[in-house]
This record gives C-alpha cells, sequence and structure tokens, in this order.
C-alpha cells in the first residue's frame, strides 16, 4: 500500500503532460501539412481539374485528424483539471495544478494579475477563439475544403464535352467527407463545450481522491 501518492499523481500528470504535448506536436504538424497540400495543389488544380476534388478530400482527412488530437487535448486538460487537481489538493492540502481554471477565467471574465496582490486590476483577453484550438484551424480547413469543391463544380457545370461520370462521382464523394468533418466539428465543439462547463462546476475541494 502507498502510504504518500503524491509521487504517483505527480508521475500520472507528467505522462499526461508528455501525451498532450504529442497531440499538440502533431496537429501543428498536420496545418503545416495542409499548407504544404494546398501549396502543391494549387500548381496542378489549372491543368487538372480533378485535383481540386482530390485536395478537397485530403483537406477533410487532415480535417478529422487534426480534430481527433485536439479533442484529446481537452479530455487530457479536463481530467488534470477536475480529476487529478482534487486528488493532489487532498493529498497536500494545498492548491495545485490551477493553471486550467485561471486560464478559463482569463479566457472569458479576466482574472487579477496575481491571485497575492491586492490590486483590483484586471486582464481581458480580446479576440480569443469561442473554443481554443478549433474554432480559426476549422474555418481554415472547411473554407478550403468548400473553395475546392465549388471550383470544381464550377469546372464540371462548364465542361466541354460528354459528361464524365467519374468527375460527378469524385465530386460527390469529396463534399460527402467534407460534409462529415464538419459535422464531427460541431460535435467536438459539443464535448469542448462541455469540458468548458465541467471546468467551471470541477469537484468539491473537500472530495476525496477515494470517493
Amino acid at each position: 500500500m502507498i502510504n504518500d501518492p503524491v509521487p504517483v499523481y505527480i508521475a500520472e500528470y507528467q505522462s499526461l503532460r508528455s501525451e498532450a504535448l504529442t497531440h499538440f506536436t502533431f496537429a501543428n504538424a498536420l496545418i503545416g501539412l495542409q499548407v504544404a497540400a494546398i501549396g502543391v495543389g494549387m500548381t496542378v488544380i489549372r491543368s487538372l481539374p480533378i485535383s481540386a476534388a482530390g485536395l478537397a478530400a485530403l483537406t477533410s482527412i487532415i480535417w478529422l485528424s487534426y480534430l481527433d488530437h485536439i479533442a484529446s487535448i481537452h479530455r487530457i486538460a479536463l481530467y488534470v483539471g477536475t480529476e487529478l487537481r482534487y486528488r493532489l489538493e487532498s493529498a497536500t492540502g494545498m492548491p495545485c495544478l490551477e493553471w486550467e481554471q485561471w486560464l478559463r477565467s482569463l479566457r472569458s471574465t479576466g482574472v487579477p494579475l496575481s491571485t497575492t496582490t491586492t490590486t483590483i486590476d484586471r486582464v481581458e483577453e480580446r479576440g480569443t477563439e469561442p473554443r481554443l484550438g478549433l474554432t480559426y484551424p476549422s474555418w481554415f480547413y472547411g473554407g478550403t475544403a468548400a473553395v475546392l469543391l465549388a471550383y470544381f463544380f464550377y469546372k464540371c457545370f462548364t465542361y466541354r464535352g460528354p459528361d464524365p461520370v467519374w468527375q460527378w462521382l469524385a465530386l460527390v464523394a469529396s463534399a460527402c467527407l467534407a460534409t462529415f468533418s464538419a459535422v464531427q466539428t460541431g460535435r467536438i465543439g459539443k464535448l469542448m463545450k462541455n469540458i468548458d462547463l465541467a471546468h467551471q462546476i470541477g469537484r468539491p475541494a473537500n472530495k476525496s481522491a477515494g470517493d
């Protein structure tokens, strides 16, 4: 039996932090991959219009992968902020791991610069994402896919000659994939909204880890 659980909790926190950083690294890499894909795609779209549908499909796949990493990061933050934090506070008898709460308060209503000062100055972030890490990248991915699909639809509609069925099939398939990505974004957005609510509610400070 472990008499002092604090080292165990700290080890768990370090493991979760490492996992979150890995997800963060991959999420940033996916944004870079998307930018590179757009750069390459723009050079061939004019001569090969169907590449627009392929690039839209690739964008949606990258989008879905990005959403998975972002959701994992926020789930880890939720566990650290609403479970592990209170276990550590119960074991140590002092405030622990308050960054998540502080950051969310700063983003929403503003918080004192320091809880140890007597000043009443408050800082408030402006222009922040409604859903951190989700809103702006989703506009980027979704906007890219929409523009590419619109361009490909235009090329199919104005095509001179027999209507190639495969072009329309490619358009429909890419559009379905982009729509699915948009739906998933909405679901992740609801998940993050629930996570924000859970952070606000938290757990009773006197609730032990074994309860």
